[in-house]
């Protein structure tokens, strides 16, 4: 998506939601159309597209299409014959919310042209696996003065097979030190992992250069930052440290300056501890910032593709060309690109030894990490003026006390949290395990910080372990909505992508609600909403909520759940306890 003309970008934002995609990439494209309000006007001139996104496999962009399509009816502009004729597809699905918005449709046109034959439209849901579907078509169908058809097959659920993931885009390295300043440029606006990323590799393979291009950039690092806007964590300042320490000369020595901070606790009064997964993204820009100073580094931990990944083969041959030119690797980035090879490819990976010798002792995280830690729910007060806290933590209570103040003031911290996520692009247990202080918060704050966790746990190729099940349960029940809506996304492309582990889930929504850490209320309509957006979620679903009976005795929130399951369990022919 890009600024310009609102005409053009409706254009590209409806050609992106006909692409195929999984679901945590449509939803900003669904949230952007609605934010471009367009006119019936526009809707009209772009009525193809519309129809044709009433074929799409995502039920938001259905939604969408179905919801625009709707308050057009009656109008003379509208062919309303290629909208019955284009609902095939919507009608044959056996979700829910999108056959009902369908049929729903298909009344308003014949409400506002009662001459428009939608019968044998509407007969194609008349056997949907569901009885409120059936009976919804059925009284429309008599409002039109049609027999209702007669059952003709057994009703079955048959969810559909593991989807194909989409190709993903590959990472175009930075080609000279001129587009490296436009990209240094770019991120002092606004800072995304993949772009800084570009930057690290470049300032590494171009830090002897000063090109005249660079003057600007070296204007904006020197001017003051205006009181208020920014703060200490900004990652944007992180950039700025970056960029001074590539085009500051190197007589000058500043050593004080190259320390990255991405958060901060207010008690005590220090940086992001080592470990944590802020305090790990700050050491390593702090690495790269220091290595600056002393000229050019090889550079081996860009991301092959947008996703995050380095193949195995890819890092072997990069360590090789390091090692045979008798190079180091600057910090931590031999640990950073062993962590973007997929976990079940790493012992494939051939690391010379000269290279492996000199790594940092330490590492940015540790190897065996929390993701292998025992749970458990601690009361802590993270500040003495504040009120008590319970959360799940995996591993030892560590560093958590502090981690619940990071970003406590930091309006940008949700970019901090995606440089840390950036890290683990397929360590989905233990990205989640490291993100539990931040998925902890997101329950009571109004300004979520988690979505970059939930978007990296719906690309995993894994199944959700027990902390990746607690996160993605958390999320569901966050207070924003943002968050919300991530993690509802990151369960439905795993469900797509045949990877949801549902026992697992229901095992974590079932301890959480036991312990009285999540909204009942909130937990139960992310999972409805889950449910009607895709039928690969409901199997796994069924899953889930076959944990949750014992912990919904006595409580007031427990209708919602116990109606979900037995929707499901007619749907499918399973009961879910």
């Amino acid at each position: 998506m890009q600024d310009g003309d609102p005409r053009d970008e409706l254009d590209d934002v409806l050609a992106a939601l006909l692409r195929e995609r999984p679901a945590g990439e449509v939803a900003p494209y669904v949230r952007r159309h609605d934010a471009l309000a367009p006119t019936s006007a526009e809707v009209l001139a772009r009525q193809a597209a519309y129809l044709a996104l009433l074929g799409v496999a995502h039920g938001p962009s259905v939604r969408l299409a179905q919801r625009e399509l709707a308050r057009l009816a009656g109008d003379p502009g509208l062919d309303a014959g290629e909208v019955v004729a284009a609902s095939t597809l919507a009608l044959e699905r056996t979700d829910r919310v999108t056959v009902v918005g369908q049929v729903r449709l298909l009344a308003a046109l014949a409400r506002a042209d009662p001459a428009l034959p939608v019968a044998d439209a509407l007969r194609l849901a008349a056997e949907h696996p569901r009885s409120d579907v059936r009976a919804l078509v059925a009284r429309e169908l008599g409002r039109l003065g049609e027999p209702v058809p007669a059952r003709t097959r057994a009703v079955g659920f048959f969810a559909p097979a593991p989807a194909a993931r989409p190709a993903v885009a590959a990472v175009v390295p930075v080609a000279d030190a001129d587009e490296l300043v436009a990209v240094l440029l770019e991120l002092l606006d606004e800072v995304d992992p993949l772009g800084l990323e570009r930057a690290i590799d470049g300032l590494l393979r171009f830090g002897d250069q000063r090109p005249p291009s660079a003057r600007p950039l070296a204007e904006r690092i020197k001017r003051p930052v205006r009181p208020g806007a920014a703060f200490p964590g900004d990652p944007r300042e992180a950039v700025r440290v970056l960029a001074r320490a590539w085009l500051t000369r190197r007589r000058i020595v500043l050593d004080g300056t190259w320390t990255v901070e991405l958060g901060r606790a207010l008690v005590p009064d220090a940086a992001a501890r080592p470990g944590t997964l802020i305090g790990a993204a700050g050491q390593r820009l702090t690495g790269i910032a220091r290595a600056l100073r002393d000229g050019l580094w090889p550079a081996v931990a860009l991301p092959a593709t947008a996703d995050g990944l380095i193949p195995a083969e890819a890092l072997s041959s990069r360590l090789a060309v390091v090692a045979a030119a008798g190079r180091r690797l600057p910090g931590h980035e031999l640990e950073v690109a062993l962590r973007r090879v997929p976990p079940e490819d790493r012992a494939l990976v051939e690391v010379p030894v000269e290279l492996s010798r000199v790594a940092p002792r330490r590492p940015l995280l540790d190897a065996t990490g929390p993701a292998v830690g025992e749970r458990r729910t601690v009361v802590l007060r993270p500040v003495p003026w504040a009120p008590e806290v319970r959360a799940v933590r995996f591993g030892a209570e560590g560093t958590l006390a502090q981690e619940l103040q990071y970003g406590t003031h930091e309006p940008r911290f949700e970019q901090a949290v995606a440089l840390g996520a950036a890290l683990l692009p397929q360590d989905p247990d233990r990205l989640a395990a490291l993100a539990h202080p931040y998925l902890a918060r997101d329950l009571t704050w109004d300004r979520s910080c988690t979505v970059p966790v939930h978007r990296a746990l719906g690309a995993s190729r894994s199944a959700n372990g027990a902390a990746a099940s607690s996160a993605l349960v958390l999320g569901l029940a966050a207070q924003d909505a943002r968050a919300r809506g991530a993690a509802q996304d990151a369960v439905l492309d795993l469900a797509r992508y045949g990877v949801l582990d549902g026992a697992a889930l229901g095992e974590q929504a079932a301890l959480l609600l036991g312990e009285g850490l999540v909204v009942g209320r909130r937990l139960s309509t992310g999972l409805r909403e889950v449910a009607g957006a895709g039928d690969a979620a409901v199997p796994p679903l069924v899953d889930a909520l076959a944990a949750l009976p014992p912990v919904l005795v006595g409580r007031h929130d427990r209708g919602p759940f116990i109606e979900l399951a037995a929707e499901l369990g007619e749907l499918t022919g399973r009961r879910s306890g």
